[in-house]
């Protein structure tokens, strides 16, 4: 396949805090942020396995054993099985529980984790390096997540459930599955079916989303985690206690925030004076303090302190962190020595420097997604025709338009050297009528007038025919633009990956997306899908 690499830098599409984590990551190191590097691995290995204790092993691989138990492939039992030794380390990314599994990038993330971990496991033999990916379960903000762009349409799944999303039964599931299958209607034995049978067979979006992403990435090794759980949330219990009984986590992100902002950056994420909510049924509500000893959620209800401290001791599962929180969380856990994450997370991660310091954990290596640009079949052959680049095809729309029509070099029809030549006819055609027939004046004035109009006429359609020639030529342009970068942003941002797979056989696709992913690549990878065998 062609792969081009672009300097992310030259487009529109990238934040300066993200290209500043690839491009100068000495302007993040100074926040005291770790930022990804092949030379700290080692050292950040050693750390690690300080301060992760065989009680913390034992309880994680416990989870993955019980969670994976009849349904483990070679390559994952393998992964769960090094989980007990000491060497054994994770590389974690996570995301929403999108539909389907959601839009490009979040396939993109996983694949990253996936790369670089068997990177890792080679330049490493002394180590394992497994990669997870946590399933943001927690999340309630499903207007989010309750969509995917498919074949140029919009599918939604409706319903009224609230609270985490991970929660929510799959009721009025089947009309959602079904739509999505009428897209493959022609191809009954496709791969896709059996996925959607697998997908369908569930009791929420928890479930269903696990069996999804561990379908479409197990032969990769890959282990995915769904943190709402309340083992693995008793693990984090006395973190959370202390989080309601000394608000800790307040003050650290406060003072990393000056910093960040000092540095001329934004903080993500709004700190609160407990990062906590309350999850009940078809409820994920912040938990606000009240008094010293006193607590209301944000739906009214009340909790005194030892109420709260008495549900992280019998029920922690109904105890959530929030975003500040939610990675404390994942490294109490996990084994873990690097997190890849998109810049709208890792800018979060960036308020969180204190907060590590705070609890005596050591911050895992931050390094930013890949990003690929695919460019299909189709669109290659329109680009070609065009002679624009994909370069071009990032300018703003005016700007894409008067660059192509300045190629086209499309022009009014000009008649005037014609008209003038018609004009001289037109005298010498009356001169001689008068001349020969007098008689006839008014009936050959009024034939060149009939002329006249004839030559407007055709002046009109030909001005008429360029128009419409250009009218079709900027149309198939501005579609073409939208087509590759949909909404005037990067496709891995719309795109659902079974664009790519219109038969419904993904796992080729999949695949070539594992082949195409580079975790050493700063840059946007870019690929001709046209010239994949």
């Amino acid at each position: 396949m062609q792969i081009q690499k672009l300097d992310r830098r030259k487009t529109p599409f990238f934040s300066q805090f993200g290209n500043d984590f690839l491009y100068a990551p000495e302007k993040i190191e100074a926040l005291k942020v770790p930022v990804y590097s092949s030379q700290k691995v080692a050292a950040q290995c050693s750390e690690k396995k300080k301060e992760f204790s065989t009680t913390q092993r034992q309880r994680i691989q416990n989870y993955f054993q019980s969670r994976y138990q009849g349904i483990a492939n070679e390559a994952q039992q393998v992964n769960i099985t090094a989980l007990s030794d000491e060497n054994c380390f994770t590389v974690t990314t996570g995301h929403q529980l999108n539909l389907l599994g959601g839009t490009l990038f979040s396939l993109y993330k996983i694949l990253h984790v996936i790369r670089l971990s068997e990177e890792l496991n080679k330049n490493h033999p002394d180590c394992h390096f497994v990669p997870v990916f946590w399933m943001a379960s927690e999340d309630h903000d499903f207007e989010e997540i309750n969509e995917l762009h498919l074949f140029r349409k919009t599918l939604k799944w409706n319903t009224a459930q609230s609270g985490p999303v991970g929660r929510f039964k799959t009721e009025n599931w089947k009309e959602f599955i079904d739509e999505v299958r009428s897209f493959f209607q022609n191809h009954p034995d496709s791969e896709i079916h059996a996925l959607l049978d697998l997908y369908e067979d569930g009791r929420n979006l928890g479930e269903v989303s696990w069996k999804l992403i561990n379908d479409l990435f197990s032969r990769y090794g890959l282990l995915v985690l769904d943190a709402d759980h309340q083992e693995l949330k008793h693990s984090f219990s006395g973190i959370m206690k202390r989080e309601i009984e000394e608000r800790f986590c307040e003050q650290a992100v406060l003072k990393s925030n000056e910093k960040i902002e000092a540095a001329g950056y934004k903080t993500q994420v709004f700190v609160r004076p407990i990062n906590l909510f309350w999850m009940g049924p078809q409820k994920r509500e912040r938990i606000v303090p009240i008094s010293t000893h006193e607590f209301e959620s944000t739906g009214g209800k009340v909790f005194s302190k030892t109420e709260l401290l008495n549900i992280l001791e019998e029920h922690p599962e109904n105890i959530s962190p929030n975003a500040l929180l939610r990675p404390i969380y994942q490294e109490t856990i996990l084994p873990n020595i690097a997190y890849i994450g998109g810049t709208g997370e890792l800018a979060y991660w960036m308020q969180l420097p204190q907060v590590f310091e705070e609890l005596g954990m050591t911050m895992p290596l931050l390094a930013v997604r890949q990003s690929i640009q695919l460019i299909d079949e189709n669109s290659s052959k329109k680009m070609d025709k065009l002679d624009l680049s994909l370069e071009d095809f990032m300018l703003p729309s005016e700007e894409l338009k008067q660059l192509y029509l300045g190629r086209l070099n499309l022009q009014e029809a000009d008649l005037s050297g014609l008209k003038i030549g018609f004009e001289e006819l037109k005298k010498e055609l009356l001169n001689t009528v008068l001349k020969e027939a007098p008689q006839l004046d008014k009936y050959a004035q009024s034939e060149v007038t009939k002329l006249d109009k004839q030559l407007e006429g055709i002046e009109q359609k030909l001005n008429k025919a360029n128009r419409q020639q250009y009218d079709q030529s900027i149309a198939q342009l501005l579609d073409l633009q939208s087509r590759l970068f949909p909404n005037k942003g990067l496709q891995e941002r719309y795109d659902h990956f079974l664009n790519y797979t219109p038969t419904g056989n993904f796992r080729e696709f999949i695949h070539t997306l594992y082949q195409l992913s580079d975790p050493d690549e700063k840059n946007l990878i870019i690929s001709d899908l046209s010239s994949v065998s």
